[in-house]
């Protein structure tokens, strides 16, 4: 009996320690972060502790914290902030919350410091549900005086699971300053909303509202993330790990920018240059423009091709879409795209009939792109940009009316298919270990079937190497679920050979042989 009431107890003595580890600890008046009497707990919150800013009541940050959940108001109002004179970062665990009527947001810096950057570093997702006007705008103060006394909050999205950013965001109130992507083990940053980042100012490099990409994806799905700055060198980083998959939008003011977007298959960033001055600003925002790599046939199946091309990609093309806001600037034109091919495009190394063209009618006409400068194709480093002449009349584009770019070939030409040359399946079974299976047929021509089996979720790149190591095909290269799967590799594009394919997850590489023989 004594030792069932002990063990009792010492379930309760548990029970009540996890209860308090994952307890939650509410602001119960104004105050500092670091303050004890902040706290309903009357203690300082730890990495184990959900947080909840009250109502009428304004926190602020004066140093490094952690924390397991945010939530900012409990619906009515509720504030958090960020010291005037002390650099802060807070970590929240999991997820934030900015409910209806709540702010968070930075001070402008003391007079004596100078600008002033926070960082805010979450690892779950970000809501952001405030209806006020500049309650979640991350920049506060002026860089016009000296010493400068903007205070912003900068943004890290990180950790090995996926984050969901989504809110009412707006590109001139309520818009993130900085916001870097870091993410691990094939996560990424998900779109449940269009999200703005302020047009912050270049001046000052320490409160700059640079977006950095570091590590993982950026889905959009039916959203884009949108930088107002139309300054090059304000967006960095981005890679073939690391960039947009869906669409980018940017301030553009007569200038040349890059867009570093992709879809699942690739990382494919286009330059765009466009010959229209800014339009300025308004209460309602900047102009700005919007680009997506869109996987699919750029041939809408009837299309027109312009007597110097025979065919348009049926790989990927790009949309390019100009939003006037509320500026004076009913329209922009552009003169040159620069878009960049990799080794699932149906391009072919060493030839010069790769070309450029545009269409502004909805994918009804294409129109292909001089070339003075011969470009000979290369897949040496993919993606690889490309670079045709600059349009002697540019393509004028109206607010909210798309054109397109896509890759063509040079009419009379077969080198360059412009056709994808692999499909991935789903295949049945469970699988029980890691394996990478001989291809069938080998030696093939021009297509063969390459099976691979994960018995767990990983990021997996499946390539094609040629003798002397260069890459010539990227078959797989994203998360995938634990099963058995086939790929079918169309070589069309490749010369007669021995090629290596090479099967790698974040633990394991396996890498086998083939012959290529036409």
């Amino acid at each position: 009996m004594k030792k069932m009431i002990l063990l009792s107890f010492c379930v309760l003595l548990v029970s009540f320690a996890q209860l308090h580890a994952q307890g939650t600890i509410t602001s119960i008046a104004t105050g500092n972060w670091s303050a004890t009497t902040t706290w309903s707990t009357g203690a300082v919150p730890t990495a184990a502790d959900n947080v909840v800013i009250s109502d009428g009541q304004t926190v602020t940050l004066d140093g490094t914290f952690e924390c397991a959940n945010l939530t900012v108001g409990a619906g009515a109002s509720g504030k958090l902030t960020a010291s005037k004179t002390v650099v802060c970062t807070l970590t929240v665990h999991g997820n934030v919350l900015v409910n209806a009527g709540a702010s968070f947001v930075p001070q402008g810096s003391g007079t004596t410091v100078g600008s002033i950057a926070h960082t805010i570093i979450v690892y779950g997702d970000f809501a952001f549900n405030s209806l006020l006007a500049k309650s979640f705008n991350q920049r506060s103060g002026s860089t016009s005086v000296n010493p400068p006394t903007i205070g912003v909050l900068n943004f890290v999205f990180t950790g090995s699971s996926n984050s969901t950013i989504s809110g009412a965001f707006t590109l001139q109130d309520n818009a993130f300053n900085g916001l870097k992507i870091d993410k691990s083990n094939g996560a990424k940053v998900i779109l449940g909303s269009n999200v703005f980042m302020l047009n912050g100012n270049t001046t000052d490099i320490n409160s700059n509202a640079v977006l950095q990409f570091a590590n993982g994806l950026v889905e959009t799905g039916a959203y884009a993330l949108i930088q107002a700055k139309t300054d090059t060198g304000v967006c960095k980083g981005y890679s073939k790990s690391s960039y947009i998959n869906g669409t980018f939008g940017s301030g553009l003011s007569a200038t040349t920018k890059i867009f570093p977007v992709g879809d699942v298959s690739g990382f494919r960033p286009i330059s765009i240059k466009s010959t229209t001055s800014s339009g300025g600003s308004s209460a309602l925002g900047y102009h700005y423009v919007t680009v997506s790599a869109i996987s699919g046939n750029a041939n809408n199946g009837s299309s027109v091709l312009s007597s110097d091309i025979d065919k348009v990609s049926s790989v990927r093309y790009y949309k390019v879409t100009y939003f006037k806001g509320s500026t004076t600037t009913p329209n922009m034109s552009f003169n040159q795209f620069r878009p960049s091919y990799g080794t699932d495009d149906g391009v072919v190394a060493g030839n010069t009939n790769l070309r450029v063209a545009y269409s502004i009618d909805g994918r009804a006409n294409w129109i292909g792109i001089a070339q003075t400068n011969a470009h000979t194709t290369d897949l040496s480093a993919p993606p690889t940009t490309f670079i045709p002449d600059t349009l002697a009349t540019a393509v004028t584009s109206d607010s909210l009316t798309p054109f397109y770019v896509a890759f063509a070939r040079v009419a009379g030409t077969t080198e360059n298919s412009l056709v994808t040359p692999l499909t991935v399946e789903r295949e049945t079974g469970v699988a029980t270990s890691f394996k990478l299976s001989q291809n069938y047929p080998n030696p093939f021509n021009p297509s063969t079937a390459i099976s691979f089996s994960l018995p767990q979720s990983s990021f997996v790149t499946l390539k094609v190497y040629d003798i002397v190591g260069n890459e010539v095909a990227s078959l797989v290269n994203e998360q995938k679920a634990p099963g058995n799967y086939k790929v079918t590799f169309n070589a069309a594009n490749l010369s007669s050979g021995v090629y290596m394919y090479c099967l790698k997850t974040s633990n394991s590489v396996i890498s086998k042989k083939m012959i290529l023989m036409k």
